[in-house]
């Protein structure tokens, strides 16, 4: 989408829909929209103080320019979008982000391609900026990779319209520029986040380990990053067997796929970052049920939103290096698969008994661990979709948090709420520790059913990470729609994580 900051008045600018963002109880006189409304007759005041269109949050209404009796355009654009965004004092980007997820969803309807609007005003205007292009675009995402239905007026399916282009109008050059630059940063990241959704919903015939190690490759190549991928010979010269364990019942073998940015310079710091990447996952001997088990090829939306910041990363160019580590597998019922009671050496040495081969996450996520902590990280984050007990605990709106270092955690937990992507922290008492004995290994890969599992998830990655500064991100509760939002299909992948990473690293200052 082409992006632009002009300083020439919202009525004036020739673009085929106007968004105009409103708060409740926000004033009549004196706006950005001042002259919309007056080439409109004052009608969006009309709405706004007869009460017919409340901007509550994400609240839209679509406006048909009017024209002269001898058909004179009132206004160049043909539609105006009118969106809600709620109390002024409530407005976070997140907010800005829905509501203009709920008018890009508008203009998809309406097959315009270009727009206008203003930045809402606010404190957080540059991160207004980055939220509402993410808006406009994940408003408007839709994967149609596999459709081939046939249309009454021809052989291929229509192709859906969408935005182009957008104009943001803003008079002051040095607010112009700093909005130019975060609004080309919420695109990257509205892209980023594509990527990672198109990943996720690919099904996993046709996105097995190995198409996800190549699916990285093409992206790494494409963005000037360096990608490797190491097979299960390879994995079984490393002594990653916890990972080969998992993907033993399998016809389609495990990879470890790693991939890097180094910037320009010294780097201040690295990063690593590492993804739970089971490309479909039935449980193993512990069957999960039939229901809903289509969406078990979701389990690799971990290693989606590590893959999608890293194409992000690429594009925005941060001080710090930054790795990607995708451990993949499939986790089968077979002949050859593992089998509660089973004992496994991880890459790190320790033994894990295998009390629950439905508990696999986090039996690739340890060796990744492990292997991660060897190049000596300042900072180390996992995301995996890894249990149900946390979308018990949290919903699907936050992805729970656990980790060993306090500013570490506080950092993550800012940058999710500068992004949208929320999280919660989860408690990580030693307490906990003795859910994980095993009266045959180190540790028991799954602890007592029903009996804080997220948390017990997190301490038995705990167990691989030492003293390095850590964070686990539980997102199975956020990872794909489970209903219809501003910018999030349901039933559809999210790219949870995606702009938390990047925002995150944006902030990233070591300590």
């Amino acid at each position: 989408m082409l992006i632009e900051v002009r300083a020439v008045p919202l009525h004036r600018q020739p673009a085929e829909t106007i968004v105009i963002p409103l708060f409740e109880g926000e004033a009549l006189t004196g706006r950005p929209w001042q002259g919309v409304d007056q080439a409109l007759r004052g009608l969006i005041a009309g709405l706004l103080k007869s009460g017919e269109f409340k901007p509550s949050v994400n609240a839209t209404i679509v406006l048909h320019t009017p024209r002269t009796p001898g058909d004179r355009k009132l206004l160049p654009s043909e539609r105006v979008v009118l969106v809600g965004l709620g109390k002024a004092e409530k407005v976070t980007p997140r907010t800005v982000c829905e509501a203009y997820g709920a008018a890009g969803k508008k203009i998809r309807e309406l097959k315009r391609r270009s727009a206008a609007t203003y930045v809402p005003e606010g404190s957080r205007s540059g991160d207004y900026a980055t939220a509402l292009v993410e808006g406009l675009i994940l408003g408007q995402y839709d994967f149609r990779r596999y459709k081939t239905e046939e249309k009454a007026d021809g052989p291929e399916a229509e192709e859906p319209v969408n935005l182009e282009s957008l104009i943001v109008v803003e008079s002051d050059a040095r607010k112009a520029t700093q909005i130019d630059r975060a609004m080309k940063r919420g695109l990257i990241r509205a892209e980023a986040v594509a990527f990672a959704r198109d990943l996720q919903n690919r099904p996993s015939n046709d996105l097995t380990p190995q198409a996800l190690a190549a699916a990285a490759a093409t992206m790494a190549q494409e963005a000037g990053l360096s990608c490797e991928f190491w097979d299960e010979t390879d994995l079984a010269r490393w002594g990653m067997n916890a990972i080969l364990a998992v993907g033993q019942g399998s016809a389609n073998p495990p990879r470890f796929i790693t991939v890097k940015y180094e910037p320009r310079g010294k780097a201040t710091a690295t990063v690593i970052l590492v993804g739970k990447g089971i490309t479909f996952d039935s449980g193993g001997i512990s069957l999960k049920p039939g229901q809903g088990l289509e969406e078990m090829k979701f389990d690799m939306s971990g290693a989606a939103a590590v893959l999608g910041a890293m194409y992000g990363v690429a594009q925005l160019k941060p001080s710090v290096a930054v790795w990607g580590i995708v451990p993949a597998a499939e986790n089968m019922p077979g002949g050859s698969s593992i089998k509660p009671g089973d004992i496994v050496k991880c890459y790190s040495g320790k033994t894990v008994e295998i009390t629950n081969t439905d508990a696999e996450g986090r039996l690739v996520l340890c060796d990744a661990l492990a292997y991660a902590v060897e190049q000596k990280p300042d900072a180390l984050l996992d995301l995996a979709t890894l249990t149900g007990a946390c979308v018990v605990a949290l919903g699907h709106k936050a992805a729970g948090m656990m980790g060993n270092n306090e500013a570490l955690l506080t950092n993550v937990q800012a940058a999710g709420e500068r992004s949208g992507d929320r999280v919660w922290p989860l408690p990580m008492w030693e307490d906990y520790d003795d859910l994980l004995k095993s009266h045959f290994a180190d540790l028991d890969n799954a602890g007592p059913p029903r009996v804080a599992g997220a948390i017990v998830g997190g301490k038995f990655l705990e167990a691989f990470v030492g003293d390095t500064p850590w964070v686990h991100l539980d997102i199975a509760g956020t990872a794909w729609g489970d209903s219809d939002t501003p910018t999030t299909p349901k039933n559809l992948g999210s790219g949870y994580g995606v702009r938390l990473i990047l925002q995150f690293l944006q902030d990233f200052k070591p300590s």
